[in-house]
């Protein structure tokens, strides 16, 4: 971890929420405000794999990949002691193990988008998302969304509700001023 004003040692921030909700372009601007390491947990389960979220769910099913990625979570957690901003994909939350270790061991940040904002965001790119590649895409946010929105309410220590007009940097500015406030509270986890 490089020297942060803001930053301790041993300090991450998790990034949860909706596939399209702006985790990782909001985690990028958050590790450069932060001057942190920033990492994907969907580009790190890629790189692991030699191959892409498609092929994975094509090849193991949404289980295995469900796998995978716990211990994903985990190998992250250990190789990144001393802080990250690390975005998660959507379904990281399914597992009760990964809503307790992301409790236990980071700042957990819900980045709530509305669904008609997803399905805008994601009406371009649904090939490339196993979980949305059929069906009417409205329809298939909605479920998504009423089985995960407890669940992330249940991990998140911050509940940060997007706008419109809102960029990503607008959201990284108010998790650092969040976390900075709890922190100085002598409480970074909540």
């Amino acid at each position: 971890m490089r020297n942060s004003g803001y930053f301790a040692m041993n300090s991450i921030i998790s990034l949860i929420g909706m596939m399209g909700s702006g985790k990782s372009m909001t985690g990028r601007c958050l590790a450069s405000l932060l001057d942190c390491p920033f990492v994907d947990l969907d580009s790190e389960i890629e790189k692991t794999a030699q191959c892409d979220i498609p092929a994975i769910f094509a090849q193991k099913g949404e289980a295995g990949f469900r796998d995978i990625e716990s211990a994903a979570l985990a190998g992250i957690f250990s190789k990144y002691k001393d802080g990250m901003v690390l975005s998660c994909g959507g379904g990281i939350i399914l597992r009760t193990e990964n809503r307790a270790m992301l409790r236990a061991r980071s700042f957990v940040v819900w980045l709530d988008v509305p669904e008609h904002e997803l399905s805008r965001r994601l009406s371009e790119e649904r090939s490339n998302r196993p979980l949305i590649a059929a069906g009417d895409l409205d329809t298939r946010i909605k479920q998504l969304s009423a089985q995960r929105g407890p669940l992330y309410h249940e991990t998140a220590h911050f509940r940060l509700i997007w706008h419109a007009g809102m960029s990503a940097d607008d959201c990284a500015k108010l998790i650092r001023d969040r976390w900075t406030a709890q922190a100085k509270h002598g409480n970074g986890q909540g």
